[in-house]
C-alpha cells in the first residue's frame, strides 16, 4: 500500500464520515453542528483542532470560502481510507495467523 496515512481519531473519523456523506464542501460551523452532542454544536477550538489535524494528515482540504467561513472537502475517499484500514488491520495482525487460531 503506497498511502502513509496516519490512523483517525473517532472524532476525526465521525467529522470524516460527515463530509464523505455530504460529498460538497462544508464550513466548520457546518461540521459542529453535525459532530455536536446534546443538540449543542461542538467546541470551536476543539473543531478547529481536529480539522486542522485532518489537513496535516491530508484527509481535506480547504476548498474556497462561504462568506468569510473556509470551506473543506475530503481529499481521500471513503472507499481508500476503508482499504487503507482493512491493509493496515491485516499487517498488524497478520491474519493468517488469526484465522488459524479460530
Amino acid at each position: 500500500m503506497e498511502e502513509e496515512w496516519k490512523r483517525l481519531s473517532e472524532k476525526e473519523f465521525q467529522i470524516m464520515t460527515y463530509i464523505w456523506e455530504e460529498n460538497r464542501p462544508l464550513t466548520m460551523n457546518e461540521i459542529r453542528e453535525k459532530i455536536g452532542t446534546q443538540g449543542k454544536p461542538a467546541n470551536v477550538s476543539t473543531t478547529s483542532s481536529q480539522i486542522r489535524g485532518l489537513i496535516e494528515k491530508g484527509f481535506i482540504s480547504q476548498s474556497g470560502h462561504r462568506g468569510q467561513m473556509a470551506r473543506y472537502m475530503a481529499s481521500v475517499s471513503k472507499e481508500a481510507y476503508y482499504k487503507w484500514e482493512l491493509h493496515e488491520f491485516r499487517k498488524r495482525w497478520n491474519l493468517t495467523s488469526v484465522l488459524r487460531v479460530i
